[in-house]
């Protein structure tokens, strides 16, 4: 029951925090008292070093305006002046002379051993300003050869023309000897500083901050944002923390000023209170351990034994013994209180324990009911996609027939095939609920496909990124009229993955060639030839594997692993087969066999612009799009809608990762993306094109059959600049199109 007597013990301490309480409040207003106190010793310290230098600049004035009134002076006597300068001259100047109209000195009490200009000086410039007395900065004399602070007199002539300026220089080991009378306390420091926050004069250690400009301290930062006058806490130029009272010195018609600063260490100024704080608290300690010791021993009697006897009673209830009870209970008091809820609780648990495998019960049913509901939104998100997607395709050459439509009867037929299919869209969305739909699968279109107009396809696509490290394509040279049985998107993706692997894991100025030669049973190989580095027998029996790509990664070479996976289900799919044969050091080369075609295949225009359509091209910008999308149907949909627009050249992906690479080779003016792909996630190829300098201006319409609001959402606020639902408003696709031209 250790926990219990700790209680007790915390309620003791509970009873003290109020004495506690009372130390620290006496504390505080004992510091709060040193406070002012400090304060106003410094303020009195700052005022009378204050008053000390105000004389001595109201001395140096009257000199210097008795000067200005000597015949010797007035007529610019260089010989009489030097005389009358050396006589008044006194142990507070480094220096005393006047200076012409402009600025050259004729007069020193000093032996000048070179004529001095003194225009530039800040005292010379001020007193030629205001006409009046003018006070410097923190100089180096030019004769003296000493740090001083001058100040200057106008001389004014007979045509009321400043003729000339009498000067003193003010020695500042004077300003440091003021400074050393100050009575301060122990470590306490006494600073005399400029307008500009150039140290004049310090003490103790003059010698090692004299000249020092501060204007970025915390004192000075202080006394500017006062005025000049006040109090602040802050750390002093050594670092230690000080309690500082500064004054300024008023010098009537001048602009700047000088300021003392007086600081009194915050351990001197708070060392009293601090000492009885820790007297109190001793006291107030011993106190505490005399209590917490009787409260142990009267505790355990009264309290804790008691506490033991139910402890031991519950244990038993806990291990099944029902009829577990504690004594005592018919008592008063709060153990007599808690003895009868103790019996009271043992007699209600064999009801509650019932309440209980029913309660469970109900918790798995709820369970299970949730997961059923999360699979039932997880098929649902999938079967809007799966069904939305072919719903795009007839649509879509809907819309493309309408645009074509002449007859009545055309348009007639074009509008019950977009009736229905937009009446079927509205279908889908009501019966979803309660719809039970088997996974898709691959939809291929096999037909004979001219080999020749797939590479030379490719090779415009790979074109850029080989020629960046002078890779030479030989790509046509062997092709003839062969023609193989595939389908032909998904030979083009095959051959585009194989030939942009030859160029990125190619070395600079290397080759990468294409050749056809006749395979077994009337199949004909594919070869693509790269002069790279090879590929290793232990890396090959790998290399088709999802997401492998033997240490690509560490060589900075983008990429996932799932070209090749992805290159092999395809050709199988297409009744091929895929293979590779490498060298270390030579390079490797990749082949593809096909059925070759008994028939020939039909030839296709890839190209719109040609004839007349070119005409409307040149009429507009010439613009480039690029399609990343996986499903057949929606790139030959594409395909037919970009044909309208004489001026898209449009450039297809089925993969993410190739998106990704034609989009940095060719920078597109505009991207359609979808978002399930094979490899790479669409959002994630959207972050890849925005995160990447090459292609963050490109815009980025996603065109996916995904249509939730939160999707939708998502992939705005990650960049996206519009989203297309499929099925997609062919009339709104084209003026996104203008928009982007327009731009």
């Amino acid at each position: 029951m250790s926990s219990l007597r700790i209680r007790l013990a915390l309620l003791v301490l509970l009873a003290i925090i109020p004495a506690l309480g009372l130390s620290v409040y006496n504390f505080v207003a004992q510091r709060r008292h040193a406070t002012a106190a400090t304060y106003a010793e410094a303020t009195r310290l700052a005022q009378l070093a204050i008053a000390n230098q105000e004389q001595l600049i109201i001395d140096t004035r009257q000199l210097l305006s008795a000067m200005a009134q000597h015949p010797e002076v007035r007529q610019l006597n260089p010989k009489g002046c030097s005389r009358l300068a050396a006589n008044l001259i006194s142990p507070i100047f480094a220096n005393l002379g006047a200076s012409k109209a402009n600025g050259d000195i004729f007069c020193s009490a000093l032996v000048m051993q070179a004529p001095v200009n003194n225009a530039d000086r800040a005292y010379f410039k001020g007193a030629m300003k205001r006409r009046g007395f003018a006070i410097g900065e923190y100089q180096i004399g030019r004769i003296t050869g000493k740090p001083t602070l001058n100040v200057g007199y106008p001389v004014i002539g007979p045509s009321d023309q400043i003729i000339a300026v009498v000067f003193a220089a003010i020695d500042l080991d004077w300003l440091n000897q003021l400074a050393s009378r100050a009575e301060l306390p122990p470590g306490g420091t006494l600073l005399v500083v400029d307008w500009s926050g150039k140290i004049l004069a310090r003490y103790p250690s003059s010698e090692a901050w004299q000249g020092r400009d501060i204007p970025d301290s915390a004192l000075f930062k202080a006394i500017k944002s006062r005025n000049g006058e006040g109090i602040a806490s802050a750390s002093g130029l050594d670092g230690e923390p000080r309690l500082y009272a500064f004054q300024k010195l008023r010098i009537d018609g001048n602009e700047e000023q000088l300021y003392v600063a007086v600081g009194t260490p915050v351990a001197f100024a708070f060392a009293k209170a601090n000492r009885e704080f820790a007297r109190n608290l001793v006291a107030l300690g011993m106190v505490i351990l005399l209590a917490l010791a009787g409260t142990w021993v009267t505790g355990n009697a009264l309290i804790v034994k008691p506490t033991e006897a139910l402890v031991r009673s519950a244990r038993r209830i806990a291990a099944g013994d029902r009829s577990a009870r504690v004594s005592g209970g018919d008592g008063t008091g709060e153990l007599g209180h808690l003895a009868r809820a103790f019996n009271d609780m043992a007699e209600a648990l064999q009801r509650q324990e019932a309440e209980r495998k029913q309660a469970e019960a109900d918790r798995l049913a709820r369970q299970a009911a949730e997961a059923a509901n999360r699979a039932k939104s997880e098929f649902l998100s999938r079967m809007s996609h799966e069904l939305r997607t072919p719903l795009n395709a007839i649509i879509g050459f809907g819309q493309l027939m309408e645009m074509d439509a002449v007859t009545p009867e055309q348009r007639e037929s074009v509008d019950q095939i977009l009736r229905a299919g937009r009446h079927l869209l509205n279908l889908i969305n009501e019966i979803l609920d309660i719809a039970r739909i088997e996974a898709g699968r691959l939809s291929l279109s096999i037909e004979p496909v001219a080999l020749q107009e797939i590479v030379a396809e490719c090779q415009d696509l790979i074109r850029p990124a080989a020629a960046q490290r002078r890779i030479v394509l030989d790509l046509q040279s062997s092709l003839d009229s062969q023609v193989v049985m595939a389908d032909r998107q998904r030979l083009k993706q095959v051959l585009l993955n194989l030939l942009s692997n030859a160029v990125k894991f190619n070395a600079d100025g290397g080759r990468v060639a294409l050749s056809c030669d006749p395979g077994v049973a009337g199949q004909l190989r594919i070869r693509v030839t790269d002069t790279g580095p090879g590929i290793s027998p232990e890396h090959l029996i790998k290399l088709f594997t999802p997401f492998e790509r033997l240490g690509a990664g560490q060589t900075g070479i983008e990429g996932t692993g799932l070209g090749l996976a992805l290159s092999k289900s395809l050709v199988e799919a297409m009744n091929g087969v895929i293979g590779v044969e490498s060298t270390i050091g030579r390079g490797s080369t990749f082949w593809v066999e096909l059925p070759i075609a008994k028939e020939t295949a039909e030839p296709r225009s890839e190209e719109p612009t040609t004839g007349a359509a070119a005409g409307v091209a040149s009429a507009k910008r010439a613009l480039t799009v690029l399609y990343i999308e996986d499903n057949l149907s929606n790139l030959k949909l594409l395909e037919r809608v970009m044909a309208r627009r004489p001026d898209v050249r449009l450039l297809t992906a089925m993969q993410g990762r190739l998106g990704l690479d034609l989009a940095r080779q060719h920078r597109p003016d505009l991207i359609l993306l979808d978002l399930d792909l094979p490899d790479v996630r669409g959002d994630q190829v959207l972050r890849t094109l925005r995160d990447d300098a090459t292609t963050g201006d490109i815009p980025v319409v996603m065109l996916t059959a995904t249509a939730t609001p939160g999707e939708i959402d998502r992939l705005l606020d990650s960049g996206a600049r519009a989203y297309l639902t499929k099925p997609f408003d062919v009339k709104a696709l084209f003026k996104l199109l203008d928009e982007v031209v327009a731009a």
